[in-house]
Parts: C-alpha cells; sequence; structure tokens
C-alpha cells in the first residue's frame, strides 16, 4: 500500500487545479433572506486560523482598525489592519509564542492604536503601542492567569489605557491603570466567580462603566469606577435565567449605559439588552434562537444598534421603542467574535467578526458600493494599481499645466509628483514594472516631440523619442509597451492620411515603423497595444471606413493585419476597443494564453467580447443594451479571459461596470458613478483583485473610483509586498500561482533562477510568495517518478476540474480557503522547515469536506479515483500530526534542508 503522504500531495494538487478553473465567491446565504445590497461584504485575511479574536475601532475620519488574532500552522501571533482610506495594510504586532488572544483596540486622538490582549504561553496581559519605530510590547500583569477577558479604553482627555480582565486563579475582575511608567491595579469585583466576559466603556464626567458574568449566580453584572474615590462598585443587572455571556457596553449621550448580552432563559438562547443609569436598570429580550457572540454601540438618533449571530450577522436597531432586525451577512457558518463600531460622521456601521468554517477574518460596513476621490482639474489619465495602492499620470489643468504622478497616500489625499511642464494634449503611456519602476510615454505639443522617460531615485530621465515634421498632427492615442525588455510606443500621426507607428528602443537607438497597410484608421482612431509572451506587439484597432474591429501585429522584423470582427449587415463595430491577455484554463493546453478584447457595437449601442481560441475569434455580447459610449476599458481577473472585467462612459451620465465571476456564464453590472446633465469621459480600468477605475467627470476633474468592498474579493490584505507584475496584489494566491504546480514544465513565464535566489534568501521576516513556493513544489516533484505521476494524474483531470468549478463557484472559494490554510505548511516545506509544522485534524477537516464534495459532482472515474485515495489514508485521518517534511521524504522529493543554494552571481 502506498504512503498516505503521497495522497496529500495529489490532492493538494487537485485543490490547486479547483482554485483556477473558476471564479471566487462565498456561498451560504441562506435561500429564504438576502441581505440589503447596500452591506458591503470583504474577505480580510484567509490565512492559517485568523479573527478568533478581533475587534475594530474608528478613527476621526472613519477609518476602520482592526486588531486580531492569528492561529497559523506554526505560530500564533496578534495582528493589526488598517483601512487607509484607500487601501488595508496588515502588520504583525506581537509574534511571541501563543500570543494575540482576547484582543481589544483603542485608538488616540491622532488615530494612532493601543491594544490590550493575553499571551497565553505566559498567562500574561500585554500592551502594545505603536509608534514610529514600529510596535512596542509590555507585560501589564505576568501573574496567576491574569489576562483573558481584557477590554482596554484610552481616557478621551488624557489618552491614558485602561484595561479590565480576568484573573482565572483568583475568579475575579481586575483593572489596570496607566500611571506615569507604572501600571496601578485595582480589584472590579471578587464577590463570587466573575469577571468572564467583560468589556469596558467610558462615560461622561470620567466613569467607566463595567459588563461581566458572574458565573456563580448566572448573573450579568456592571460595575462603575467613581474617579473621586478611584473605587468600583458592583451591582446585579440581570437574573433572569442564565445571562450574561459575551457582553458588549457603551453610553450614550445621556450618560445611560446600554449593555448587549447573550443568556439562555428556560429552553431559549436570547439576545438581551440592558439601559441603565447605574441605580436603576431596564432589560428586555431582542431576540431569540440566537448563537453567542454579541457587540453594541450608539447608532441614529443616538439610538443603541446591537451586532449578533442568528443563521448569520444581523445587526439589531432600536426605532421607536421597537428592535427592528436586518440580516448584514447569510454565511451560517460564523464564529463567536464580532465587534461593531459607529461612524457617527457617515452614518454607517463597520464590523468584524469571524468566520467559523474557515477560520476567515469579515470586514462589512454599510454604505455605497463605490467610494470615489477627485484629483482636481485635468485629462488624459493612466491608472496603475499595486497592492491596492493608485498610481495616476494624468495632465493637470487647474494651475500651471503640467503632467503630474499622483499616488495615493491615506484618506483622500494624494502625493503629486511633478513630470512635465505642458506635455501637449494627448494620452499619456503609463507603467509600473515588476521591480516598481516608472514608465511614461507623452506627446509634447508646442515642441512636436514624442518623450519616452523613466523614473531613477525619485527623478525623471527623458528620451526623445521622435520629432514630428511640421504639419503633421499628433492623434490623441498613445501606448507604452515592453518588448523584449524595450520600450516601445504605439501612436497614430495624420500627414495626409492617418498611420499606425510603432517606435521602439533598439540597443540603445529608437526606431520608426509605420503599419502602411492598415485599413484606415479615421479621423478620430481608437486602438489598444499589448506584447504577447514571445515579444511580439499586438495591436487592436478600429477600421473607420469599414465599421470593422482589426488586429496588427509587429513581431519584429514586419507587420500581419487580420480582421477580428466584421459586423454582420454593416454593423459598425469595433470603436473604443480594450486588449487584455489571460490563461485558458479551460481548453487544451491548459496553460495557453489567450488574446481578447473589448469593443463597441456601435449599430446596436452594445458591447462586445472577442477571445482568439485555437486561432478562431470567439465573440460574445457582454452588454447587450449598453447605450451610447465615449469610452471604454476592459481588464481580466485573475489573468484569465473568462473572467473580464469592463468599465465604460454612457451619454446618460454614467460610468459602469460590466463583469463576469463565473466563466462568462451570467454577467453583472454595477453602476460606479452617475451624473447629471454632464457625461463622464476617459475611462480606465485596473484590476488588482478589485476593480479600480479613473474618468475624467463632467466638470472636467479626475476622479479615482474603488469599491467599497466586496464579496468575491479574496484576502484584501495579505501580501502587501513582494508580489510580480501580473498578479492579484494583496489577494495572497491568485491563479498564476495556482498554475505554478502543474504548468511550470510547458511555461518559461517565471525565471527559475530568480526564484530559488528568494528561497535561498528565505527568512521569517521575508516570507516566500506563493508562486515561489509552487514553483519550487513542481521543480521537486519532477525530480522523483512517484512526484511526476502525481503531476500527471492531475494533470488528467484538468478539463473536469475545471467543467466542475465553472458550475459551483462556491466550491472555488471553498477551495481557495483550504488551500491557504495549507499554505503555511507548504511554504515552510519549500524554505526547508517542513519539519516543523504539522497537518491539524482541523486542516484535515476541511480537505475532507471539500473532496467529498468534488466527488460527489465528479464523473464516475474521477469520483473513483478520488475516494480510493481517501480510503488508502482513512478518510485524511493520516495525515494528521505528520510534517510536511516526513510527507515529502517518504514519497522520494528532495528536501530543501538538504539542497544547498549557489549565490546568483552576475557580471
Amino acid at each position: 500500500m502506498k504512503n498516505g503522504s503521497q495522497k496529500y500531495i495529489w490532492l493538494a494538487g487537485l485543490l490547486l487545479l479547483l482554485v483556477l478553473a473558476g471564479s471566487s465567491g462565498p456561498s451560504g446565504v441562506l435561500a429564504a433572506e438576502v441581505p440589503d445590497s447596500s452591506w458591503q461584504v470583504q474577505v480580510l485575511e484567509v490565512r492559517g486560523a485568523v479573527g478568533s479574536s478581533a475587534d475594530i475601532a474608528l478613527d476621526a475620519a472613519g477609518h476602520p482598525h482592526v486588531a486580531y488574532s492569528y492561529d497559523g500552522a506554526a505560530k500564533s501571533e496578534l495582528k493589526y489592519a488598517y483601512f487607509d482610506g484607500f487601501r488595508w495594510h496588515s502588520e504583525v504586532v506581537d509574534e511571541a509564542v501563543s500570543t494575540g488572544e482576547y484582543v481589544s483596540i483603542g485608538l488616540t486622538a491622532d488615530g494612532q492604536p493601543r491594544i490590550s490582549y493575553f499571551h497565553r504561553a505566559q498567562t500574561a496581559l500585554k500592551y502594545a503601542t505603536r509608534t514610529a519605530n514600529g510596535w512596542q510590547t509590555e507585560v501589564v500583569d505576568g501573574n496567576l492567569d491574569r489576562g483573558r477577558f481584557s477590554s482596554l479604553v484610552l481616557d478621551p482627555i488624557s489618552g491614558i489605557p485602561n484595561i479590565i480582565y480576568y484573573e482565572a486563579q483568583g475568579e475575579r475582575l481586575l483593572h489596570v491603570q496607566r500611571s506615569g511608567n507604572q501600571w496601578v491595579y485595582k480589584i472590579v469585583d471578587e464577590s463570587a466567580s466573575v469577571g468572564e466576559d467583560a468589556a469596558l466603556a467610558w462615560g461622561t464626567g470620567g466613569i467607566l462603566g463595567a459588563s461581566y458574568y458572574d458565573r456563580t449566580n448566572g448573573n450579568l453584572k456592571y460595575a462603575q469606577w467613581d474617579p473621586s474615590n478611584r473605587t468600583w462598585a458592583a451591582q446585579t443587572v440581570d437574573s433572569e435565567g442564565d445571562v450574561g455571556h459575551t457582553t458588549s457596553i457603551v453610553f450614550d449621550s445621556e450618560g445611560a449605559a446600554h449593555i448587549s448580552y447573550y443568556g439562555t432563559i428556560g429552553a431559549d438562547n436570547v439576545l438581551r439588552h440592558a439601559q441603565g443609569s447605574g441605580t436603576t436598570w431596564t432589560t428586555r429580550t431582542v431576540d431569540s434562537g440566537i448563537q453567542m457572540g454579541t457587540s453594541i454601540a450608539i447608532g441614529r438618533q443616538g439610538l443603541p444598534v446591537i451586532a449578533y449571530r442568528r443563521n448569520g450577522i444581523r445587526l439589531a436597531r432600536l426605532v421607536d421603542g421597537n428592535w427592528n432586525l436586518e440580516l448584514v451577512d447569510g454565511e451560517t457558518r460564523l464564529g463567536r467574535t464580532i465587534s461593531l463600531a459607529w461612524d457617527a460622521s457617515s452614518e454607517r456601521e463597520h464590523l468584524v467578526y469571524a468566520e467559523e468554517g474557515f477560520r476567515d477574518l469579515v470586514y462589512a460596513t454599510w454604505g455605497p458600493t463605490w467610494q470615489e476621490r477627485v484629483l482636481g482639474e485635468g485629462d488624459r489619465a493612466s491608472l496603475v494599481v499595486r497592492n491596492g495602492q493608485p498610481k495616476i499620470a494624468w495632465r493637470k489643468s487647474d494651475g500651471p499645466s503640467s503632467l503630474v504622478l499622483s499616488t495615493a497616500s491615506s484618506g483622500s489625499a494624494w502625493s503629486e509628483g511633478f513630470i512635465r511642464a505642458a506635455p501637449g494634449d494627448s494620452e499619456n503611456g503609463f507603467v509600473v514594472d515588476e521591480n516598481g519602476g516608472h514608465h511614461i510615454a507623452f506627446y509634447q505639443s508646442t515642441t512636436r516631440r514624442l518623450f519616452y522617460a523613466t523614473q531613477v531615485n525619485g527623478l525623471w530621465e527623458f528620451d526623445e523619442v521622435a520629432t514630428l515634421p511640421e504639419g503633421t498632427l499628433f492623434q490623441p492615442n498613445l501606448r507604452l509597451v515592453f518588448t523584449q525588455g524595450d520600450p516601445a510606443i504605439v501612436y497614430t500621426a495624420y500627414d495626409g492620411s492617418v498611420s499606425m507607428r510603432l517606435v521602439r528602443r533598439v540597443n540603445g537607438v529608437w526606431q520608426t515603423n509605420v503599419h502602411s497597410s492598415a485599413a484606415p484608421l479615421g479621423t478620430e482612431p481608437t486602438f489598444d497595444a499589448l506584447v504577447l509572451g514571445n515579444g511580439t506587439v499586438v495591436i487592436s484597432y478600429f477600421d473607420a471606413e469599414n465599421g470593422d474591429l482589426r488586429l496588427a501585429s509587429w513581431n519584429g522584423s514586419g507587420w500581419f493585419d487580420s480582421l477580428v470582427d466584421p459586423g454582420e449587415n454593416g454593423e459598425v463595430v469595433g470603436e473604443f476597443n480594450a486588449l487584455a491577455q489571460g490563461l485558458d484554463a479551460t481548453g487544451e493546453p491548459v496553460t495557453s494564453q489567450v488574446l481578447a478584447i473589448a469593443y463597441y457595437d456601435r449599430t446596436n449601442q452594445a458591447i462586445r467580447y472577442s477571445h482568439n481560441a485555437n486561432g478562431q475569434w470567439v465573440t460574445t455580447t457582454l452588454v447587450p443594451d449598453a447605450g451610447v459610449l465615449n469610452s471604454l476599458d476592459l481588464a481580466v481577473a485573475g489573468e484569465t479571459h473568462s473572467l473580464p472585467y469592463v468599465a465604460y462612459g454612457a451619454q446618460d451620465g454614467s460610468v459602469r461596470l460590466a463583469y463576469s465571476d463565473d466563466d462568462l456564464q451570467t454577467i453583472s453590472k454595477e453602476v460606479v458613478a452617475q451624473e447629471s446633465g454632464t457625461t463622464p469621459s476617459q475611462v480606465k480600468l485596473a484590476y488588482d483583485n478589485q476593480p479600480r477605475l479613473v474618468y475624467r467627470n463632467g466638470a472636467g476633474a479626475i476622479v479615482y473610483a474603488f469599491p467599497t468592498a466586496r464579496t468575491a474579493v479574496p484576502a484584501a490584505i495579505h501580501n502587501d509586498s513582494g508580489l510580480a507584475v501580473g498578479q492579484l496584489a494583496g489577494a495572497g494566491l491568485d491563479l498564476p500561482v495556482c498554475l505554478y504546480f502543474f504548468v511550470q514544465p510547458k511555461s518559461s513565464k517565471f525565471a527559475p533562477d530568480s526564484t530559488l535566489s528568494r528561497i535561498a534568501q528565505f527568512t521569517l521576516a521575508a516570507p516566500l510568495t506563493d508562486g515561489a513556493v509552487m514553483q519550487e513544489m513542481t521543480r521537486r516533484f519532477q525530480q522523483s517518478a512517484e512526484g511526476q505521476r502525481y503531476i500527471d494524474l492531475f494533470t488528467r483531470y484538468a478539463q473536469e476540474m475545471a467543467t466542475i468549478a465553472r458550475k459551483d463557484p462556491g466550491l472555488v472559494w471553498d477551495g481557495y480557503r483550504t488551500l491557504h490554510n495549507f499554505m503555511p505548511g507548504l511554504e515552510a516545506w519549500a524554505a526547508g522547515r517542513g519539519d516543523e509544522i504539522p497537518v491539524t485534524q482541523e486542516m484535515v477537516d476541511q480537505a475532507l469536506a471539500l473532496w467529498q464534495r468534488i466527488a460527489s459532482a465528479s464523473s464516475p472515474a474521477l469520483a473513483t479515483v478520488i475516494n480510493a485515495e481517501l480510503a488508502e489514508t482513512h478518510q485524511l485521518q493520516d495525515f494528521v500530526d505528520r510534517s510536511f517534511e516526513d510527507w515529502a521524504t517518504d514519497i522520494g522529493v528532495i528536501s530543501a534542508a538538504n539542497q544547498l543554494y549557489l549565490p546568483v552571481v552576475h557580471k
């Protein structure tokens, strides 16, 4: 009988295929209930077990800050994430072993986070402060198992921290307050076994109020701090049934305390609300049949709102004396952790909570689907987004006319860098390369010169590309691409007729090639350009004479021109065309590159989408009712052509987005912006884990638009750096990464020397990218006959797995999340530390449930293979508590720990 470790590797490979084969989108919304569409939900982190303890606070601008626990395969740590107005960032606060439980976060007046938490290994209460030099942590109380159920508030005037927490050995509730460089301790309540599920809030007049559970009597209790005599006074608030679990407390503007809590009354599990002044309390049941977990805030009109669990995440709002109940997230596998914050300025809630099935951290907010940031009056913007951070090159017109580069900094702020004065009325081609280098091409009408510029050490260096003869008119369009590492610029010019031109740098010299046989381009030519993997430049363009869409290509020595879409019965098609290149994960070979074009069908006022499959163009009407358009742009998600995103500006004053996340089976449409009496134009689109847009509004201002949160977006904050160009920045794992495992033998897209160099330099402070891990897995598996067998087996069922995934996007999402929980172990194995990380029972349970679902949807042949593999490993139980290194050794795969990588030397 084969060793069980062999089955794991094959199963891991099929997990990868499951992810690549379809789209991402969580499932599980109850059929009977659908959340209001104004709830924007986003998974913040998927790797490992995250968010079993989490807390949220809002800064003065209404931006969320989240402290949360992270339980990885090899470590448990405290993490911190925040939204700066444009994107999410994540940081490690404390990576000590077994830390980060019972977290509570507060913000200083200037928005700096402070966090209290429990260090399980030390059984100690800890406190973390973020400074200019990073995070500083300290032990506040390390005696007698103290620190569980910590709750932190900062004095709104002095910023002094106050923390309440539970002492397990003495079964009592304690309070600690900073005084200078010392911590001063007080006993809140020790009358019985009290203090679990504690929460703390700041009231008026310097008082503190604490809610907590009295285990001895099964009651909810409240204690109040009197600053005048610095003592605590405790009282019972609710004694009906067993009540007082998962308490949360807040004070309203009148000084009344509001407490939400969970309890059991009779046979029912109930959400309760208590309101009082500290002496008299009113209690009532808000909802029944709930699961444990509550959080309360003061919301609209100064009335309480409570977040809680009942078949999903819900809100209860007190309106006219009655509780109105609302579904936020219908996913039923949600954990105990819930934290709610209210932004009074925008009147909306922010929540974080745990997803229990895959142990993921989720964020939700109420509000518009799209947010906008205005840069200023201008024209011809180009957009690049990396790790959620937009960079926009545009021609500024409010002030001295100039070409500038704006980078999102925080909030609504942009840092603006000057590139060149008076660049002329032309598009600018802005590119950020895989190393983060900035490049731009533009035309300067005052000198009739075409320029290419690159940024070196923060300064722009300019190269004159061409000078147009007097009388020759430069057309507005321009594209900058790179072929064989050298820049090339595509543009059109009029000198009696409009011609398409490609100017490229060869051995340091700029050479111009004119496509003399191109079809007539018209007076307002529209085209787009990109470079294929073999260095060929391809250009989609509109044949203005015949109303057709065509494709031109330059292979380094000559031009080739072909017809893409001739339209039918005289239809005018091909305007506003935009190109993208993606991997085909559904055909043979699985790894083929596909060219795709989105364009306007003027006759039918529709948007068409064509992709080249096996040398033939396949055309789909993506948006049949688009209306009259003035601009359009295309991007693809996950680098696959079957997940297109098309942004467009319409004459009805709207900017819209159309996309498919299920392999073109259905098309979703969203209104990004709607103007009245004016027409937005010049829409540009980038896809970086989420779609992002820039456009020129009807008032002449450049506007950047991005989604508040998107349910189908995975892991928005996982990797803040280290991703190659084209990957889903921030996603932690994207489709090219998934392809590593089985396509590397057929593809030279990724340089192995670069990967080996990164593996050799691996440290805990600089983890491997997911792509590097998968590529190293492929390399080692190819070195053993048994490893190659699993690759072959995996590839054999690629087509069927793709079909299964397309039919069930929820299965794809679950496969993605399951794989992410395995990735820390795979990363350690690739870096030579596979013996440090075991497979847990939880990981095996997730994988087993997934494979049973896949088998039930498979053909008899694939189902037989899967079930046989599962049976031979006792339903994967043979893997529990075995290290990744053990598995690899058992199947004869070379260990990274036994390899010596020589440094790569360049002359």
